[in-house]
Formats: structure tokens, sequence, C-alpha cells
């Protein structure tokens, strides 16, 4: 073999290498939304978030993406999320998926657990607390997340007040110094995590005893 064949051999075998190495490869990634619509609610025009996007990750390799705000960043980790549906179909895989935002947790969960200061505050079938969220929390949570339809319109749901310090928790629930659904009992003891609907638990005075308590006015 010549010395120019032996090279070229080399590097189809390290080329070949990278290829397998690669695990998720994005080709051509565009996404846009409708930023206004006319009296029918037909797009007039169109927000651009990502125009063409392609890059690979490989095995093993923590793919760093960075921009400023708004600069399409949060849009491809959506449109991604991150095909771990179809993974996790695929080959029974598990996941915990940890993320600030309910909307990215929605596609890639089959059940969601939601935390307030140390606290569950509930957890329940990924439909179930979409559709009907029981813990105040939750609700408001949900209220902040936006829609990319201009149409619908959602109430949202503004927490007033501080977090209290998780050094010196309230010795009632985390939630009550902002809770805008308080009952008797808020502020004295925590509720414990009960299951008030079929496979559907939450920490809520409101559900104490099979029922909602008495609204604080």
């Amino acid at each position: 073999m010549s010395e120019n064949t032996a090279s070229n051999a080399t590097a189809s075998a390290q080329a070949g290498a990278v290829e397998q190495d690669i695990l998720l490869d994005v080709q051509h990634l565009t996404k846009r939304f409708a930023a206004d619509t006319n009296f029918f609610g037909k797009a007039t025009s169109y927000v651009q978030a990502v125009d063409d996007v392609s890059f690979q990750i490989r095995k093993g390799e923590a793919f760093g993406l960075v921009g400023e705000s708004g600069c399409g960043k949060t849009t491809v980790g959506k449109m991604l999320v991150n095909l771990l549906d179809e993974l996790k179909e695929q080959f029974g895989l598990t996941y915990l998926f940890i993320a600030h935002g309910l909307n990215v947790v929605k596609h890639v969960s089959d059940r969601v657990g939601v935390m307030y200061l140390g606290k569950m505050m509930e957890i329940a079938p990924k439909n179930a607390l979409y559709a009907d969220p029981l813990s105040p929390y939750t609700q408001a949570l949900l209220s902040a997340i936006p829609s990319v339809d201009p149409a619908a319109k959602k109430e949202r749901i503004i927490l007033e007040g501080d977090v209290p310090s998780p050094i010196d928790p309230p010795p009632g629930c985390r939630f009550a110094s902002r809770c805008f659904a308080k009952v008797n009992g808020c502020d004295e003891v925590m509720p414990p995590l009960v299951e008030v609907k079929p496979d559907h638990c939450v920490a809520c005075h409101r559900y104490d005893k099979g029922g909602p308590g008495t609204a604080v006015i």
C-alpha cells in the first residue's frame, strides 16, 4: 500500500468513526410564528424564530447553545425535545427531565411534579395537570406560559410577595404568603401531598378531607 493510499485509508477510518459518534444531527431546522393576523385569523406576518439551523452533537458531548435573548436558542431546544419522546417510546427509556418552564416539560413527560421551596406541590399525568391544575402555584405557572396563537387569550396570574427564605421557611404551606386562594389553616400547617383524583396528587388545604376548605377573603 502506497503512502498516499495509507493516508487516505486512515482519513476515511477517522471520518467514519466521527460519523458513528454523532448522536444528534440537526439539518436545516426552521421555525416561524405568526406575528399578526387579519380579521379572519389568517397570518399576515411572521417571526422567523429559527432559520435554516444545522449542527451536530456527538456521543458523550455537552453542546452549549448560546446567544442573546430572542436569538432562537429556546425555540431550537423546544423543537428538539431533544426527539426525546420518540427515543423513549422506541427504546423504553426512563427520564428525569428538569426544566424551569412547564411548556417544555409538557412535550417530553408522562407525569409532572411541581415543586416550590423544597416541597412537592402537585404530581399528575401531564394531560391532567395542564387541563385541570389543582395547586394554586401550578395554576400560576401555567398562566405564565406564552401562547403562539395571537387569538388565544389567557388571564395571567401575578404572584405578589417574596419567596420565603429556605433557611427559615414558614410553619404552614410554603406557598401561603403568595397564594391567591388561601383557606383556613394555610398559614399554620403544611398540607400533606394526597391523591384527590386518580394518580393526581396535590398538597393544598383546599382539598383536605376530600373537599375544598373555606376561602380566606
